[in-house]
């Protein structure tokens, strides 16, 4: 199980905790308007990469009721994640949408 807790009065930005091993393994910035989810940023630390945690953070922001679109944009080095959990890209740019 994994949860998002409140991060230093930022409204949007969390902490991501992973309850089996009671420990913080990331951070996300995120706003929703209009059944939209905007991530401004979304790191999962080092040492807890190629686990499934940022698949596992895109599938429940994507479960969120009335939300039908996930969007971002990408730093290069992060590309190929967000391709594999299904994100397009929007031709020569970093930005990316992920239909709900």
């Amino acid at each position: 199980m994994m949860y998002l807790k409140p991060y230093s009065g930022i409204k949007g930005f969390y902490k991501i905790f992973v309850d089996s091993i009671r420990t913080e393994i990331g951070t996300i910035h995120y706003k929703i308007k209009d059944g939209t989810l905007f991530i401004s940023n979304l790191e999962i630390y080092e040492e807890y990469e190629k686990k499934g945690y940022g698949r596992t953070v895109i599938k429940n922001l994507k479960s969120i009721k009335n939300i039908s679109i996930l969007t971002g944009e990408a730093i290069d080095s992060s590309k190929r994640f967000w391709l594999k959990i299904g994100a397009i890209f929007i031709e020569d740019t970093n930005s990316f949408v992920i239909l709900g």
